[in-house]
């Protein structure tokens, strides 16, 4: 909630105690708004790494960040992420303008990654690993990562990736969003409920592909021994 306290034809007075006197003068002038921001906030964006696009990852490949997520709580009170509700989109074609939420072309996302769990910026595991539901959706409960007011942080979406990427011989497109704020609840330092603000990655902007393999490429060092 924003307050604004309006002051309009200030009085000033001046007391002489001594002489047991007072003057009275009023001063008119402008009104003067005087505006307190005491907002409970926590406005979600996307973060600056993984950047926007695909990049790319072997299939069976381990702890790759799908996707960052941005927290600024507001001024007010610090924010503590109780809730968190993911769904993870898939494009099984690899062209990227298809995602389906769970599953595309009758490849389930969770036969590819199994579960993910949120990382902090140090590497610090925040929520456990939670299972991809067939409709893609992925629960994080009783959280209590806290961010502190007027400040930002950023967590990770994490998970392995399994042997069965790369389905139907094309690469697959996987990518982790936030549909809807309702789907993050916080609590401020009262223990009050809130939602959070903004959805992220809703567009499938961030998004991993999973490819067959890469090159590795071998040189003979010039000093080698012949």
């Amino acid at each position: 909630s924003t307050f604004k306290f309006i002051l309009r034809n200030v009085v000033y007075t001046n007391s002489v105690t001594a002489a047991k006197a007072s003057q009275t003068y009023s001063l008119t002038g402008p009104t003067i708004a005087v505006v307190a921001d005491f907002s409970t906030a926590l406005t979600l964006s996307l973060a600056p790494t993984p950047v926007a696009g695909s990049t790319e990852h072997i299939k069976s490949g381990k702890k790759v960040k799908f996707v960052g997520v941005s927290a600024a709580c507001g001024p007010a009170s610090d924010c503590k992420v109780k809730d968190i509700t993911l769904t993870g989109d898939i494009d099984e074609e690899g062209d990227a303008n298809d995602f389906n939420a769970g599953e595309d072309n009758s490849v389930k996302l969770n036969s590819i990654v199994g579960s993910v769990w949120l990382e902090d910026t140090a590497g610090n595991v925040i929520a456990a690993p939670k299972p991809v539901q067939s409709s893609g959706a992925v629960y994080f409960s009783q959280i209590n990562w806290t961010v502190k007011k007027g400040e930002k942080a950023i967590f990770y979406v994490v998970g392995d990736l399994s042997s069965n990427g790369y389905s139907n011989g094309t690469n697959d497109n996987v990518s982790f969003v936030i549909n809807a704020a309702s789907d993050v609840n916080f609590e401020d330092t009262s223990g009050s409920a809130h939602y959070a603000t903004n959805s992220v990655n809703a567009g499938n902007e961030v998004y991993v592909t999973v490819i067959n393999g890469g090159t590795l490429s071998i040189y003979l060092d010039a000093s080698t021994p012949k």
